[in-house]
């Protein structure tokens, strides 16, 4: 048993056109937001883009995946005015995230789960079945044995994100 060490989420391929490259445009970011590289972002009603929050009983809207960033945003702007580079998220894409605090089994494959942000971190929470953001599609130790083991704890998986938390209707920010 390996303890992972913990990173944010990265873009693992399109389920339907292996080809295909993430689309990204340029965003206006909240003046007061800060996130990491590979984090995943939200759009709010006001056409802002801001880091994702837990899954919580907030509603989907809340817990919204809409974006992806691709650069640190570090130190909070003084207005609304800063635009960014973003992935934009899409209903096929895969993405490779770490688990929380456990092992992901084979079992998981299929099942729905939460996500956790702490501290600028997004991972994958597979005890959060009430409020869902993702579907398991994998351990990643399926794919890389030689990599990941069945039982390293921080497991990565191969996730998708929900469309109902693609298409959320955007919450106030």
């Amino acid at each position: 048993m390996t303890a992972q060490t913990a990173r944010n989420p990265s873009w693992n391929r399109n389920q339907s056109n292996p080809e295909h490259v993430m689309p990204t445009r340029l965003h206006l970011v909240d003046g007061g937001a800060t996130w990491k590289a590979s984090q995943f972002l939200r759009q709010a009603s006001d056409g802002l883009l801001y880091e994702t929050r837990t899954s919580a009983a907030s509603g989907v809207s809340k817990d919204a995946i809409t974006h992806f960033a691709l650069q640190d945003l570090d130190t909070a702007l003084s207005n609304d005015t800063t635009r960014r580079l973003a992935g934009i998220v899409q209903a096929n894409d895969l993405w490779e995230i770490n688990e929380l605090d456990t092992t992901v089994a084979e079992a998981a494959s299929g099942q729905k789960a939460g996500m956790d942000v702490t501290s600028n971190l997004n991972t994958l929470d597979v005890s959060e079945t009430t409020h869902t953001v993702f579907n398991i599609v994998t351990p990643v130790w399926r794919e890389r044995a030689f990599q990941d083991a069945s039982d390293d704890t921080l497991a990565r998986a191969i996730v998708r994100v929900l469309d109902t938390t693609i298409n959320a209707t955007p919450a106030a920010a």
